[in-house]
């Protein structure tokens, strides 16, 4: 199990699967408000989304996310496996299956407001844990041929909330197995429903189900992989609630709008100096060799150690081994000073990342001064400021991404994208 937290996107990612509104068309009994199908969100207006909605947003968002070149990478390092499109659409599909638990009688109780009802973490591995046949309806069978350990996989895309889900908590709701399972108060059977999600998401998600390697559910890919479903998670949830199922394009203009990756001019590193000439370290750090894990700059004030940083990191960004850089530094202070320092550099070279280089302190979320009524999805919470390609901010931002806090994984999973500099 996990126990703690560990240590523009390109048209040609766009997704290749197969819309599944005509393959899976809104399906049930009589219900009592109407609706064909359980709800997996609901808004201040009271539009509803359906689960299969909501969990094929989610699995877009991670498919996009995993076909990023960098966390690609990332992920075939700590997985031990060259990840490719099959073990992509995998993951996709396990990423669609983190709100099977809303499919249960008593998530469906409360979203509708009929009672208090229950949540849907704990109650679904519970329900693994004691009935076979909800085993079968999410296909765990399958999961067992992609992954060696399908429960550790289950329980890691479950996890999406932000922090493991105690065991105590799943033994206390075994006892209430028989009244997740009983008919919802919209008249579906959350055996059937949990089914029809798993279908559709294979259908969905076609490569899934071809040859590959097995994936080893080891500690630090269950982390990293945690960390990528929740920020997916968050991805698919800041879409409006209403919409067609299938919303590939709104998905990839998330990461569009962050300029995720892409945003590369061709120029020059030390192109950021502008017509300045290199001084002190300024002139070795390109001889630093580009597969070096850690470089350290020592040098006395004002002689140039920021720029130094800049430009390595966009020798980083050139060669392929990273999506940008977060620069970390002491006091809330500093990060301000310096945002519009890397800003004004940055953005006069690389044009894309105009309103996209975020200041991340807490409060005080924002973009460059340039940024021309830009959005940016990095800017709406601490959390996720690391979508940024460039963000400068403090130290405490980056910690949090390896301490026992609750999204640690989403904050490490963004950041691992990234080189780290700390003034």
């Amino acid at each position: 199990q996990v126990s703690s937290p560990c240590a523009g996107v390109s048209r040609m990612w766009r997704p290749t699967c197969a819309p599944v509104d005509s393959l899976f068309p809104v399906r049930g009994g009589s219900c009592n408000d109407g609706l064909m199908y359980p709800i997996a969100k609901t808004d201040s207006t009271g539009a509803t989304r359906s689960l299969l909605g909501h969990c094929l947003d989610v699995a877009l968002a991670a498919q996009s996310i995993l076909s990023s070149p960098i966390l690609k990478a990332r992920v075939s390092r700590v997985a031990g496996v060259e990840i490719d499109d099959v073990h992509i659409a995998r993951l996709a599909v396990l990423a669609g299956l983190h709100d099977a638990g809303k499919a249960l009688a008593g998530f469906q109780e409360r979203i509708t407001g009929h009672s208090r009802g229950t949540s849907h973490l704990a109650e679904l591995l519970a329900v693994l844990k004691a009935d076979q046949d909800t085993q079968k309806a999410l296909r765990l069978d399958l999961l067992a041929q992609w992954f060696d350990n399908p429960a550790a996989a289950i329980y890691t895309s479950v996890c999406h909330h932000g922090s493991p889900v105690p065991l105590q908590s799943i033994q206390q709701h075994l006892a209430h197995v028989p009244s997740y399972l009983a008919t919802t108060v919209l008249g579906h059977e959350p055996r059937t429903e949990i089914r029809n999600l798993a279908n559709a998401l294979l259908d969905s998600f076609p490569q899934a189900t071809e040859s590959a390697p097995l994936l080893n559910m080891t500690p630090t890919f269950q982390h990293l992989l945690a960390g990528i479903i929740m920020t997916a998670d968050w991805m698919g949830s800041s879409l409006p609630v209403p919409g067609d199922n299938y919303r590939s394009s709104e998905l990839l203009n998330i990461l569009e709008r962050t300029s995720w990756s892409g945003w590369y001019s061709g120029a020059a590193p030390q192109a950021v100096l502008g017509d300045y000439q290199p001084m002190g370290a300024q002139t070795v750090i390109g001889s630093v060799a580009i597969d070096e894990p850690l470089v350290i700059v020592e040098a006395p004030t004002g002689t140039g150690k920021t720029e130094t940083a800049v430009m390595h990191a966009m020798r980083l960004v050139e060669a392929g081994k990273v999506d940008g850089m977060y620069f970390a530094v002491p006091t809330r202070a500093a990060a301000t000073e310096l945002h519009n320092r890397v800003a004004s550099l940055t953005t006069h070279v690389h044009p894309a990342l105009q309103g996209r280089v975020v200041r991340a302190v807490p409060g005080m979320l924002e973009t460059d001064p340039w940024q021309g009524g830009a959005t940016s999805w990095a800017i709406a919470s601490p959390k996720r400021v690391f979508a940024a390609p460039i963000a400068v901010g403090t130290i405490d931002q980056a910690m949090m991404s390896v301490l026992r806090t609750r999204h640690a994984w989403m904050r490490h999973a963004l950041l691992s994208r990234h080189l780290l500099v700390i003034d």
